[in-house]
């Protein structure tokens, strides 16, 4: 599955709209402020925070909006990582000046690619680790709805 940013800065949120399957289209909104991300899918409206943790600056957690954990990174250099999510694993390969983030979801054959939509989104998105860590976190939970979806 291919997955292509749509970005664009709005009133000082990142817009991150993630297209490829027709079937899985994602709005994500960041805010800076409040370390939360909306995401639209579908007909579902959800919000989440990421919050990094204090003493391992790579590991951070994904709270829903009732301040449950949903998600887990721990990024294991700049370019791999892992994110746990309940029962699933996903591994994270991003190598800089690809134009690309690689997600290899535990039940699928093939691997996720998220291609950015410009060199401009590419940097926006990896001069803010939290940023980055998020959307990273809230796109693996997508894609893990989007294969649950499909499966049933």
């Amino acid at each position: 599955m291919d997955i292509r940013t749509s970005t664009h800065a709005d009133n000082q949120r990142l817009v991150i709209a993630l297209t490829g399957d027709p079937q899985f289209l994602v709005d994500i909104r960041y805010e800076p402020e409040k370390h939360s991300l909306r995401v639209i899918q579908g007909g579902s409206r959800r919000l989440f925070f990421y919050e990094a943790d204090t003493f391992f600056p790579s590991r951070g957690i994904l709270l829903n909006e009732y301040g449950l954990v949903v998600g887990k990174l721990q990024m294991r250099s700049s370019e791999k990582g892992l994110i746990q999510l309940d029962d699933t694993r996903v591994s994270v390969l991003d190598e800089p000046g690809k134009g690309w983030v690689e997600l290899q979801v535990q039940g699928l054959s093939e691997p996720v690619f998220w291609h950015y939509d410009s060199a401009h989104t590419q940097v926006a998105v990896h001069s803010d680790p939290i940023l980055f860590r998020s959307v990273l976190l809230v796109l693996a939970w997508s894609v893990g709805v989007a294969v649950l979806q499909q499966q049933a």
